[in-house]
């Protein structure tokens, strides 16, 4: 057969189209959704026996390219390799076709960044209430320590530390109050540093003390030490307690900034890039499998299809992110309602309103470009308006009578408006006449 056709003349293409115009009625009888057409179905069909008997020549395979192409037209946008990666054939149905592989692929991917979401939206939410709990508790704590050093002093006591407060006012509601808030503090400190860590690898800040206060601490620790040497005095003593405690609450402060100033950093991070960035992706995904749905449901996918869902993963993450660059949810009273990170899904999932927004941005960014030099223009002819005019009539004139200087006058018309200043006359009503043109008249 095979060496008959290649006697006859008939190409490799020639006979793949046909085989393939022979699938294609048998999809459209099959899955009616089309309705075939009888001239160009008896057309395909003859063709297919006239290369089986030999009987091939130019005024057939004319006839067959023509109807060959209105039964494509007639489908279209189903074509060969849709149905291929769709429907696998008879004797490959246990075989995954390009189709199940992709939607496969995509589902896995969904339901991994949608995981991947909802983690870094927990550790962000987490960080944040930690954040927000050490800042009040500590704003909390220093108004009620001032509230009980100023107790302390109006009853007269000589109290010159916190501790000797709660030891001499242990009874007291503000006390309780503070120690309870002491202890939440600790609480949230040690669970935002183990937040840190998560973040920064491992990585713990220390709590030494700066190059200066050490130095002083050190010098200050030696001065009363040798003091208490030489003779003993519990002043001294107390003294040299106080230095140690003050070098211990400096570095617990110092432990307690350095974390908070740091999970405020990546806090910020976090909300800006990192949760508008997957919420985009996560929209990406969802219009990917509708477009999916839809192009299976339709017969419509092609391996082609791979690569422009991937560009729109691409750009559905990119615009979730960059769109909070450009505008907030409460620019629009539409969108008023809506979240940033609501805002960064829609923009994943619908990417024309995206460059819709960048192209509203431009097209203002341009009009503020030219907008001053419109201005400027306006405002030179508007200051030069009755001056210039008398200096042009000045310039017509002379080119009327002397026709040779006519560049000259030009010029020199130009540097005197833009040198000579303009002088304000002042009004005179009718019947009178200005100071000074009587004396220029005599």
């Amino acid at each position: 057969m095979a060496q008959q056709e290649h006697d006859q003349g008939i190409s490799t293409e020639v006979i793949s189209s046909v085989e393939d115009a022979q699938k294609l009625l048998k999809y459209i009888a099959k899955d009616g959704g089309h309705q075939l057409d009888p001239e160009v179905t008896r057309q395909l069909v003859l063709a297919k026996y006239k290369i089986a008997q030999g009987q091939w020549d130019a005024e057939t395979e004319a006839s067959f390219w023509i109807h060959y192409d209105a039964l494509v037209s007639h489908i279209y946008p189903v074509t060969l390799e849709s149905i291929r990666s769709i429907r696998p054939e008879e004797v490959d149905k246990k075989i995954r076709t390009r189709a199940d592989k992709a939607v496969r692929w995509c589902r896995i991917s969904t339901i991994s960044a949608l995981v991947i979401l909802l983690l870094v939206q927990f550790y962000w939410l987490l960080g944040y209430n930690l954040h927000s709990n050490l800042n009040n508790l500590f704003d909390q704590r220093e108004k009620i320590g001032q509230e009980l050093k100023a107790a302390a002093e109006q009853d007269g006591a000589e109290i010159k530390s916190l501790t000797a407060i709660q030891e001499s006012m242990s009874d007291n509601s503000l006390q309780k109050q503070h120690a309870i808030i002491n202890q939440q503090l600790d609480s949230n400190l040690k669970l935002l540093i183990l937040w840190n860590k998560i973040w920064s690898l491992g990585y713990s800040f220390d709590d030494n003390l700066p190059f200066y206060l050490r130095n002083e601490y050190e010098m200050g620790k030696k001065q009363l030490e040798a003091k208490l040497n030489k003779q003993f005095d519990s002043e001294t003593e107390q003294q040299l307690q106080q230095l140690e405690l003050g070098q211990v609450l400096y570095k617990a402060r110092i432990n307690l900034f350095s974390n908070t100033l740091a999970a405020e950093f990546a806090i910020e991070l976090i909300q800006s890039f990192i949760l508008p960035l997957l919420y985009g992706l996560l929209g990406a995904f969802i219009f990917v499998l509708r477009m999916l749905l839809r192009d299976i449901r339709d017969l419509t996918y092609t391996p082609d299809s791979d690569t422009r869902y991937r560009l729109r993963l691409t750009l559905g993450s990119l615009g979730g992110m960059i769109i909070g660059w450009f505008m907030q949810p409460q620019d629009l009273d539409s969108l008023s309602v809506l979240s940033p990170m609501a805002l960064a899904f829609l923009m994943g999932y619908n990417v024309d309103v995206f460059f819709s927004v960048m192209d509203r941005f431009i097209d203002n960014i341009k009009q503020w470009i030219d907008k001053p030099q419109d201005v400027g223009v306006a405002h030179n002819t508007h200051s030069q308006g009755g001056h210039g005019a008398g200096a042009l009539a000045v310039v017509q004139g002379s080119m009327v009578h002397n026709p040779v200087n006519q560049g000259q006058a030009i010029l020199a018309t130009q540097s005197g408006i833009a040198q000579e200043p303009v002088i304000a006359q002042p009004v005179v009503p009718e019947g009178q006449t200005q100071p000074g043109k009587d004396k220029v008249k005599a």
